[in-house]
């Protein structure tokens, strides 16, 4: 078989397909009778959720500038946010050695935008990423599905291209959604107004940002107060959130 991708980039991808593979498999494992701390539910899952999105950026950023883009100057590897604004940077270019991702696309520039798109939400979920693999919690079962459904949705776009078709072909389906994402809403503000904790407030808020079916504008202020609250909630950062969605389209306070 002809080599169509780098290997690096070829092993990128093969290894998120793995990572949301095994995410998919968790969902299906028998639960535990009782939680002694019901927070860390699905924190694993979460995190491989994270942990795929990111290999895929980075398998389309090696693909075009190499493995040394991964890295830090201090030769650390870079964060996820890190590789998620590489890869909208990269994305906004649109250089030459991109023309892999549109290979045997009709259409070349509505399937870039279609690539962003399907990204738009990356930097929430790298953040709850980091929440489930390195403070062990994670959201609830109908989110982390969304999520799920969410990377499959990228790679199915990037399977697109016909260069790199022949290395996702073992992608799994996406996962039914019995509730539709208006229900879930609805459920995560009812949990957060009738939450006497902020770390449950946090958590409900944080969820609801990665169900709306679009982002809030002005995305640097309220980014940072998200990553606060998913790492370390405070009133003034709850209190922030709300205003931005009370200011967009998507008003949750009334």
């Amino acid at each position: 078989m002809p080599m169509y991708l780098k290997r690096d980039t070829i092993r990128l991808l093969e290894a998120s397909i793995k990572s949301i593979s095994i995410a998919f498999i968790a969902f299906g494992l028998p639960k535990r009778i009782e939680l002694r701390e019901d927070t860390s539910e699905n924190a694993i899952e979460i995190g491989l959720v994270g942990v795929a999105a990111e290999l895929a950026l980075s398998a389309i950023i090696v693909q075009v500038n190499g493995t040394k883009t991964l890295r830090l100057p201090s030769g650390f590897y870079k964060t996820g946010t890190h590789i998620v604004d590489d890869f909208k940077s990269l994305m906004s270019t649109r250089l030459p050695k991109m023309a892999f991702l549109t290979q045997g696309v009709e259409r070349s520039s509505d399937h870039i935008e279609e690539i962003v798109s399907n990204t738009s939400k990356f930097k929430l979920l790298v953040k709850l990423r980091a929440g489930g693999l390195h403070a062990g919690m994670g959201p609830s079962r109908d989110v982390c599905v969304a999520c799920l459904n969410d990377v499959l949705s990228f790679l199915y776009v990037l399977s697109k291209s016909s260069r790199i078709k022949p290395y996702t072909s073992n992608i799994p389906q996406k996962i039914e959604v019995i509730k539709s994402h208006e229900l879930i809403i609805d459920e995560l503000i009812h949990r957060m107004k009738t939450s006497t904790s902020i770390e449950e407030k946090s958590r409900a808020l944080s969820s609801i940002y990665l169900i709306l079916p679009e982002l809030p504008l002005e995305e640097p202020e309220w980014l940072e107060a998200f990553e606060r609250v998913a790492i370390s909630p405070k009133e003034q950062d709850i209190s922030f959130l709300l205003d931005t969605l009370e200011k967009s389209k998507y008003d949750i306070t009334n």
